[in-house]
């Protein structure tokens, strides 16, 4: 065998060798679809359950720092859908929002007997891959309409009466007794005319 035979076998094993070695799947060690393990996120495949925290408001009313009526709350002029956790929708202390989402909100608060007034509030997530996110609880204080707007809010129109020397002006003409009195012992006191059907009720207004 001639020196060019042997230089030239030799060359084309080298050529076999190299081509040979790029022929494997790159992706096969990383896995099957071709990510590498590290770009898969951290909750990925976990399969559990996770969201925003709740959001628990306690609403009460300036002038007797009671739960005020007929509480409702809006976001960008829906409702936000909320249930009452303590007490009774008619004076309910604790109410809790629901389906709220993870962001800052901007609530607002409306009672029939009071100002609106303006909550706002940032829900978060939970701090790692499942699970809800942290609760956040505020009172709301709202600003109690003065008795003859509460009157005139709620249908009532005000005027004057006589009743019980005993009795302030706007008493409460749910219950017997108020304007029940003899002249004599009587004064003249403003009070609420409600529509017929109806009686005015201090801080809630004709109901």
């Amino acid at each position: 065998m001639t020196l060019h035979r042997v230089l030239g076998s030799a060359l084309a094993i080298v050529v076999i060798a190299a081509c040979g070695s790029g022929g494997s799947d790159p992706g096969a060690e990383a896995g099957t679809d071709g990510a590498s393990p590290d770009s898969r996120g951290p909750c990925d495949g976990l399969g559990c359950a996770s969201g925003p925290g709740r959001l628990i408001v306690h609403v009460v009313e300036s002038q007797f720092m009671q739960p005020p009526a007929t509480v409702t709350f809006l976001e960008s002029g829906k409702m936000v859908q909320a249930t009452c956790t303590a007490g009774d929708a008619g004076a309910c202390t604790t109410w809790e929002l629901l389906n709220l989402g993870i962001g800052a909100h901007t609530i607002v608060v409306h009672a029939s007997n009071a100002l609106d007034a303006m909550l706002m509030v940032q829900i978060l997530g939970p701090t790692g891959c499942c699970g809800m996110g942290p609760d956040v609880e505020k009172t709301v204080t709202v600003t109690a309409l003065s008795p003859s707007s509460l009157c005139t809010s709620t249908g009532g129109t005000a005027g004057m009466q006589l009743c019980c020397t005993s009795s302030n002006d706007f008493p409460d003409l749910c219950l017997t007794g108020a304007c029940g009195c003899a002249p004599q012992n009587s004064k003249m006191i403003q009070v609420c005319n409600c529509p017929q059907g109806k009686c005015y009720k201090p801080n809630v207004g004709c109901m």
